[in-house]
C-alpha cells in the first residue's frame, strides 16, 4: 500500500495501454486485470513483487491488538469466511469480515456492476478493449461480503491507515459500497473503515474452483492486510496491522483442496497478515 493511499490515475491507464501492447503475443493476457500483484499474484503483464511466505512462521505483532468478535457460523451458501481485527498506531480498532460465497448463476446485479467498473463505457480507459463477457464468456459469478466495524469507544482510522483486501483469481472484479480502488477499477482494492462492500467476480462455468482462473487456482487470493503489517513492502503504507485470523470453512471449501484446508490452522505471521493463498 502507498502512503498516499490512492494512485494517479495515469498508472491505470498505462496499465491497460500495455497490455494492449501485448496482445500479439501467443498466450492471451487479461485486458482488465490490474498492476496489483500484491505479495505474487502472479497475473499475465503484471508487476512481479516477492512472493509472501507459504509457509509463515508465528511472528506476534509489535502493537497491542484487540481482541476479536467471534464470528457467526458460516451461511449455507457460503465457501469460507475470513475474520480480523486491525490495529492503527493512534490507538483505532476495528473488526474485519470477509465472506465468500459459493459460485453461482449470473444475475443481472452483477453483470451491471462488472459492465460499470470493467467495460467501456463505464471504465472511459477501457475504450478499445475486449469486454469482461468476451475475456471470461460463460462465467459464473462468485460474491464477496465485507465488513468493517469500529470497536466502542475507539478514535477514528486516518485516511493513510488502510485496509488492503484480496478477492478471486485472475478473472475481473467489481465492487460497490466503501471500496477504494488500489490503481484502477475492476479489480480488489481498499476497504473503508467503517464500512461495508460487496463485490463479484467471475469464474468458469465448466470448473469453478479448478478451471483457469478458478477460485482454488494459483493467483487465487483472500482475506485482508494492512500497511503495518509489512513497513518494507514497496507498496505498503500507513500503520494498520491486522491480526487475529479466523478462517471458517464450509466442506465444499475443505474439499477442494489440501492448502484451502489448511487455512484454518495456518500460523499466523505478521508479515503475511490475514492473507490466504490458493
Amino acid at each position: 500500500m502507498h502512503t498516499t493511499f490512492l494512485k494517479p490515475t495515469i498508472m491505470a491507464a498505462a496499465a491497460i495501454l500495455a497490455v494492449a501492447a501485448l496482445g500479439g503475443c501467443s498466450s492471451p493476457t487479461p485486458a482488465h486485470t490490474s498492476t496489483h500483484n500484491h505479495a505474487g499474484s502472479g497475473n499475465p503483464g503484471q508487476v512481479a513483487k516477492p512472493p509472501k511466505s507459504a509457509t509463515p512462521t508465528p511472528t506476534s505483532t509489535s502493537k497491542p491488538t484487540a481482541k476479536p468478535a467471534r464470528p457467526a457460523p458460516l451461511p449455507a451458501n457460503a465457501l469460507f469466511s475470513i475474520s480480523a481485527t486491525v490495529t492503527a498506531s493512534n490507538g483505532a480498532t476495528a473488526d474485519l469480515l470477509q465472506i465468500v460465497y459459493k459460485p453461482m448463476a449470473q444475475d443481472a446485479a452483477g453483470v451491471a456492476l462488472l459492465n460499470s467498473q470493467c467495460n467501456y463505457p463505464g471504465q472511459p480507459d477501457f475504450q478499445g478493449q475486449p469486454t469482461w463477457q468476451a475475456q471470461y464468456p460463460n462465467s459464473k459469478f462468485m460474491n464477496i461480503t465485507m465488513t468493517a466495524t469500529m470497536h466502542p469507544g475507539s478514535p477514528a482510522f486516518l485516511p493513510g491507515d488502510a485496509v488492503n483486501f484480496e478477492f478471486g483469481a485472475g478473472g475481473v472484479s467489481a465492487y460497490t459500497g466503501a471500496y477504494q480502488t488500489f490503481e484502477a477499477y475492476c479489480s480488489p482494492g481498499y476497504i473503508t473503515i467503517p464500512g461495508t462492500i460487496t463485490g463479484v467476480a467471475t469464474v468458469p462455468s465448466s470448473d469453478p474452483a479448478h478451471g483457469l482462473w478458478g477460485w482454488d487456482t494459483n493467483p487465487a487470493a483472500y482475506g485482508f492486510d494492512g500497511g503495518g503489517n509489512d513497513p518494507g513492502e514497496p507498496d505498503s503504507g500507513g500503520t494498520a496491522v491486522v491480526s487475529n485470523c479466523v478462517v471458517q470453512l464450509s466442506a465444499d471449501a475443505k474439499a477442494a483442496s489440501p492448502i484451502i484446508a489448511a487455512w484454518a490452522t495456518q500460523p499466523y505471521a505478521q508479515v503475511n497478515a490475514c492473507d490466504y493463498r490458493a
